[in-house]
């Protein structure tokens, strides 16, 4: 506490005061990655960075840890399965929208 001299009214002086990023810093601690060690990435996960890949819309986080912590294999496997379910549907619709009268 401090004095003012002029009306002798109190009033707090803080003395050392911390940067506003430190005091969230210290509140919110940073959040983990979402593969720590050497985890390999989930069917799930492998799946949909393939279709993000096929859309060209994967984000930089996941491709991170799809070449970080993953192996080539399965991502070909599960794009060459991918692009022959993508053919046979298109095969089959042109098939389908080819028979019909009109």
């Amino acid at each position: 506490m401090r004095k003012n001299g002029a009306g002798g009214a109190v009033f707090l002086s803080i003395m050392h005061t911390r940067p506003l990023s430190l005091a969230v810093e210290k509140a919110m601690p940073a959040r983990k990655p979402m593969i720590e060690g050497g985890c390999k990435p989930t069917l799930l996960q492998i799946v949909l960075s393939v279709l993000a890949a096929f859309f060209g819309v994967q984000n930089s986080r996941n491709r991170a840890r799809d070449f970080t912590h993953g192996s080539a294999i399965p991502f070909v496997l599960v794009g060459i399965l991918l692009t022959l379910l993508l053919v046979g549907f298109l095969t089959l619709l042109v098939r389908f929208v080819a028979s019909v009268p009109g």
